[in-house]
């Protein structure tokens, strides 16, 4: 067989095929419909450019191929099932989450709505805190009184700690360093915010410590709740705690506070912006 001859399947014969300029065969061509590629979408995506910050794209990016479409994955999950309107968002689902880590009957929760409205639990496990937040729904941040990353220094102090400590004289029994605290308060603050970034991952959480934020106003509990709007509905320090963490959220994230402590750290301390829970914040309602 020479360059110019084509290949035919065995036993064919190319004079009994059919003339394809004849009987009606150039209109069964024209009506044909041709398909190339893919099948068309309902709902094609658009191609549109927008401005991220770099620890939005570095988070979604960790994950290695299809980031563009985790970030579509998580605003869909945003916007809710129905595409709900933002607004129509933060007038009936706003909710702000505390968390004050413990043990047995010493884990606080505090679950604060637009309106001010305050509900607080004590539970006993990271599994149980994380279970009452999912059952809620997304939150629009998460406060967590726990340190929520590390330093590898000697005592394990970071910077903010100790600007804290210096700026207000609160002893050093209020705002401790990682090495000094029990188990319970550093590995369940850091365990629950692993659990809501995974059923959330664009939820914001910032760290919190109520106790040294009262001693820095010069507030107690009930002033507190007054000064920020909010009820008075807790049964215990753990709740209490719970929900200052929980306004220290609505605060900071809504941009009220914009004194971030996460910002400004010793080298030896781990970078809440890059690290493995990424990215956590420190509001204060202060400059230091």
């Amino acid at each position: 067989m020479n360059g110019n001859e084509r290949s035919m399947d065995p036993g064919s014969d190319p004079d009994t095929a059919p003339d394809l300029s004849k009987n009606g065969w150039p209109e069964k061509f024209a009506r044909a419909v041709v398909r190339r590629g893919r099948p068309p979408l309902a709902k094609p995506k658009v191609s549109t450019t927008i401005r991220l910050s770099p620890d939005v794209i570095d988070h979604f990016k960790t994950g290695g191929r299809g980031w563009q479409t985790r970030i579509d994955e998580a605003l869909r999950e945003w916007i809710g099932p129905r595409g709900t309107p933002r607004a129509s968002l933060a007038a009936t689902s706003e909710l702000w989450v505390g968390a004050d880590p413990g043990g047995e009957n010493g884990f606080g929760l505090a679950f604060l709505d637009a309106s001010g409205k305050l509900r607080c639990h004590t539970v006993s496990s990271v599994d149980e805190a994380a279970g009452c937040i999912l059952r809620e729904g997304k939150p629009q941040g998460m406060g967590i009184d726990a340190p929520m990353w590390w330093s590898s220094g000697r005592g394990g102090g970071r910077k903010a700690d100790g600007r804290i400590r210096c700026r207000y004289r609160i002893a050093s029994g209020t705002v401790q360093s990682v090495n000094s605290l029990r188990g319970a308060a550093t590995v369940g603050g850091v365990m629950l915010a692993l659990r809501i970034r995974e059923a959330f991952p664009l939820a914001g959480i910032t760290e919190s410590h109520p106790k040294a934020l009262l001693s820095a106003l010069d507030l107690d509990g009930p002033r507190f709740a007054d000064r920020f709007g909010i009820a008075v509905n807790w049964s215990n320090d753990h709740e209490r705690d719970a929900a200052i963490a929980a306004v220290c959220a609505r605060e900071g994230l809504s941009g009220h506070w914009t004194t971030d402590l996460a910002l400004d750290r010793h080298d030896s301390e781990q970078d809440p912006a890059s690290y493995w829970l990424r990215p956590m914040h420190y509001y204060w309602p202060e400059s230091l």
